[in-house]
């Protein structure tokens, strides 16, 4: 697993965890008929996703408005409109441990609480297009240099901008420009060096302009900013949308920043933890949609996940398994995961990820799922492991045979004929070996897909498994997010 990798596991697993100076609990979005619908907030970055005229924007401008960013005046020009239906808006949370709940009515136009210390709102687009205008108005654009020392972006901000656009950068300067602002607040103005060329601001791609001037914004912020962000993959193809995510991870966690985002990008809402993803209601709908999942999420707004994986399991007997326990425990997942099997049991699934990893690095995870009597003996990282400590026809026929004995079992069979039949056909087929056992059963059912979806429901009755089985779906889940191996 390469570093790059390594680092990014590391940066999403502190993102759910790190303790923020600025933490956003709640949103209270209140109607014109005074109904309630509450945003809650997840830990580092929340993502605000929806199709296009769900109120992503909206939204972003009513939480700008309650907890304050700028003069009314600086809000009125840059920020969005409020939602048509909202009346009111409430936030709660807290700083440096101390909570607080900040209000904005819109009626009267009036903010009461006190909230965090610090709060912005950018819009990577809509601003470097001010960039752009600005410069490119002023025929003496290279005067507005002169007595400003360049100050050239950190080393690791740099090697950020080129991992995001896959590019590889000398330097990358910025002249913080006054003479645009009556009270001095800095305009960049970037000056590139990659590939043996020079160019300024006005020679930048505007996916380059945007990533750029969105990482000179987030490094020059406090610790414990609450930051919110306007659809920052605007002209960033797909590629690099993922990567960015990886760099709002990173800034959120390093910079001690909360930020929410409004995106409807795969690459921004892929690789992050269910709980940071809410989905917002479509019109003539309001509110929002939370624990959905990733999967769903994109389904929804019918966008593929492009954090998948490929999945080797030991036989065909595991195959069904595996897809059966995912679609009972995280149907949302299965469209997420593609299952193969080796035909030479455990060794054959070494065998084929090496063979697949040594041919290099794809878009997807590809990952190794053991029967439960393997358990233990491989790295828990590189494998996972199916419900049981057997083989799992072995732990499915256990299932069964338990179920036979407790007469006060109230699990009813979803296969023809119901209970009765199937005592029958378990008592008739007693005698088999485990693998000709299910695949005499499949015969009576028209095949064993049937079966084993039924055996994995009863195996889930008993909380050992399920707990198991858990295990594995949080397992997978997070190699889904990974996405790249």
């Amino acid at each position: 697993m390469a570093l790059r990798q390594v680092a990014r596991e590391r940066i999403l697993a502190q993102l759910s965890k790190r303790n923020y100076t600025s933490q956003l609990t709640r949103a209270e979005l209140r109607d014109l008929d005074k109904e309630e619908h509450v945003l809650t907030f997840g830990p580092g970055i929340t993502v605000l996703c929806g199709g296009n005229g769900a109120g992503k924007s909206r939204t972003l401008g009513a939480l700008a408005r309650c907890l304050g960013d700028g003069d009314e005046e600086d809000r009125q020009r840059h920020i969005p409109e409020l939602p048509h239906w909202l009346s009111s808006i409430s936030v709660t949370g807290s700083t440096a441990g101390a909570e607080w709940t900040v209000d904005y009515d819109r009626s009267k136009r009036l903010r009461s609480g006190e909230g965090p210390s610090s709060v912005v709102y950018i819009d990577p687009s809509a601003e470097t297009e001010g960039l752009i205008r600005l410069f490119s108005g002023d025929d003496n654009r290279e005067d507005l240099k002169e007595g400003v020392d360049p100050a050239p972006l950190l080393a690791e901000d740099v090697r950020r901008v080129g991992h995001i656009l896959r590019r590889s950068y000398a330097a990358i300067e910025v002249y913080e420009v006054t003479a645009f602002s009556e009270d001095d607040n800095p305009t960049p103005y970037f000056v590139v060096e990659a590939h043996s060329q020079t160019y300024d601001l006005l020679g930048m791609g505007r996916g380059e302009l945007v990533v750029t001037y969105l990482l000179w914004r987030l490094r020059n912020l406090e610790p414990g900013t609450v930051v919110l962000l306007e659809e920052p993959e605007s002209h960033l193809a797909s590629f690099s949308q993922r990567a960015l995510t990886d760099a709002l991870a990173a800034f959120a966690v390093e910079q001690d920043l909360t930020m929410v985002v409004s995106s409807h990008s795969p690459g921004i809402i892929n690789p992050l933890p269910d709980g940071n993803v809410t989905l917002l209601k479509g019109p003539p709908e309001q509110g929002f949609r939370h624990d959905l999942g990733i999967q769903a999420i994109s389904d929804f707004l019918g966008i593929r996940a492009s954090s998948c994986a490929v999945v080797i399991v030991e036989d065909a007997a595991a195959q069904q398994v595996l897809r059966a326990v995912i679609e009972a425990a995280a149907p949302d997942l299965s469209g997420a995961v593609t299952i193969r099997y080796a035909r030479s049991g455990e060794s054959g699934v070494h065998r084929l990820l090496d063979e697949i990893r040594s041919a290099g690095p794809d878009r997807f995870a590809v990952i190794g799922v053991l029967d439960g009597d393997q358990r233990g003996s491989a790295d828990l990282a590189q494998f996972g492991y199916l419900p049981g400590s057997e083989a799992p026809e072995i732990v499915l026929r256990a299932a069964t045979d338990r179920w036979r004995a407790d007469s006060s079992s109230s699990w009813s069979p979803p296969l023809a004929g119901g209970a009765e039949r199937l005592r029958m056909l378990l008592e008739s087929t007693a005698g088999h070996d485990h693998h000709d056992w299910l695949a005499e059963l499949g015969k009576h059912y028209g095949n064993t897909t049937q079966v084993v979806r039924a055996f994995v429901e009863l195996l889930l009755t008993d909380h050992l498994h399920k707990s198991e089985a858990d295990q594995l779906i949080d397992w997978l889940k997070e190699k889904c997010r990974q996405g790249t191996t």
